[in-house]
């Protein structure tokens, strides 16, 4: 029962000294990379709605001549001063107006995303790792963040703006994080698990010691007690055989 005893706290530390690194990869690491996210997106969202306020937003669709100088001027500064890898402008079709790489103007969004999703109004952002692939199927070369983000019309989107934020930067940052804490996280588990075993040797050898005690003292109990039978067995013989010379 005590060896079991023993084994049970066993267990019981290894489970509370995997929870911090559990906890950590499972959980603390994948919340930080929404947070990485969800900055970006806000971040694209500022910058879409800046870039909205350079033409004219139309009721019904966005055209090319609603890409003014004053525009493209803006998108390629903020382009420089943000650290955005890319801006397009989409019509409401999936018509490319405005890229800052002039390959892709002309080009048209098929994908089924861009109608279900972005043209009903919703911000639709990925985070897309090194040597993977965008939304759109084309590879990159730096961790990114792609977001659409809607452009409003009177009652209907009338186009969206899809804004690359290069997280080369960032994820460098982010990594090294994550590298030290890793390191601080095995560091303090060992620790705890070292902490652990030693508690557990020490308390092994008191109850060890404690057996023994208890086995030594059953032991002198069982020597006086066979001490009193045979010291009560000798003044019985005593009893009887003065009875029988006073008879």
């Amino acid at each position: 029962p005590k060896s079991k005893l023993l084994i049970l706290l066993l267990v019981l530390s290894l489970l509370a000294v995997s929870f911090l690194p559990v906890f950590t990869f499972t959980y603390l690491y994948p919340s930080m990379d929404k947070l990485l996210i969800r900055s970006s997106q806000e971040q694209a969202n500022r910058i879409a709605n800046h870039f909205v306020e350079y033409f004219v937003v139309p009721d019904v669709a966005l055209t090319y001549d609603h890409v003014t100088y004053d525009l493209k001027d803006e998108i390629f500064e903020i382009l420089e001063n943000f650290s955005l890898e890319k801006v397009k402008l989409f019509s409401s079709t999936g018509e490319v107006l405005f890229s800052t790489e002039p390959d892709d103007i002309g080009a048209m969004n098929k994908n089924d995303y861009f109608k279900v999703i972005v043209m009903r109004g919703q911000n639709l952002t990925k985070l897309v790792k090194k040597d993977t692939e965008t939304l759109e199927g084309k590879l990159v070369t730096k961790d990114i963040i792609e977001t659409y983000v809607p452009i409003r019309g009177k009652d209907s989107i009338i186009g969206a703006f899809e804004i690359y934020v290069d997280l080369t930067d960032t994820k460098a940052l982010y990594n090294e994080v994550v590298k030290r804490s890793t390191i601080i996280i095995f560091i303090v588990s060992f620790i705890l698990f070292v902490s652990l075993l030693v508690s557990l040797y020490y308390l092994s050898k008191n109850m060890q010691a404690r057996d023994r005690a208890e086995q030594l003292l059953q032991e002198h109990r069982d020597e006086l007690e066979l001490l009193v039978k045979q010291r009560t067995a000798e003044v019985t013989a005593a009893n009887v055989q003065l009875q029988e010379d006073i008879n």
